[in-house]
């Protein structure tokens, strides 16, 4: 038996995206791009928020630690050192 002429499930869901957004007049396509690409753009922000938000606590966990070393390095210069647990 063949399969020849038959559309599979692929290819009707294709076929009728392809015939669905022919479907949508150009003004409409260029409204809904247009809200896709804001909603992109808002969830972008958020990411590019979320990364500058764990820079910034690493930079600070780095000015710690430079803080603590610096610490340290005026007790051995005064000839003691107090050891924290």
């Amino acid at each position: 038996m063949s399969s020849e002429g038959v559309l599979g499930s692929t290819q009707r869901a294709n076929l009728f995206a392809s015939l669905t957004m022919s479907a949508i007049p150009p003004a409409v396509q260029q409204v809904l791009q247009a809200r896709q690409d804001a909603t992109q753009t808002q969830i972008d922000v958020a990411l590019l928020g979320q990364n500058l938000d764990v820079q910034k606590q690493t930079g600070d966990a780095i000015v710690q630690m430079i803080a603590e070393v610096a610490d340290v390095q005026k007790q051995l210069a005064s000839g003691h050192i107090d050891v924290r647990v």
